[in-house]
């Protein structure tokens, strides 16, 4: 996508005003392909519980992700709300 940026950037900008103006996420770019790997090599491969599912986005999902962040970051750090002592559990 690097290599064709001047073609895609416009369109994914473009995208990305679009969701953000209207509130919502595209349904198509919310399915992932979802792929069982391996928890650690050399385990039963016949085992149902040795696998873990990983889920790969299209990648202008995660273009559209990392443009969010961009914008929201700045906001949540200036907060008053927001600690530098938050931790997720």
């Amino acid at each position: 996508m690097r290599d064709c940026a001047d073609v895609f950037a416009p369109i994914a900008g473009h995208m990305a005003n679009l969701s953000f103006t209207q509130g919502t996420f595209p349904e198509a770019f919310k399915r992932a392909q979802v792929l069982p790997l391996p928890k650690k090599p050399g385990m039963d491969k016949n085992e149902l519980a040795n696998y873990r599912p990983i889920s790969n986005l299209v990648t202008i999902s995660k273009v559209l992700e990392r443009l969010a962040l961009n914008r929201l970051r700045p906001q949540m750090l200036e907060s008053p709300l927001y600690s530098e002592l938050q931790s997720a559990y």
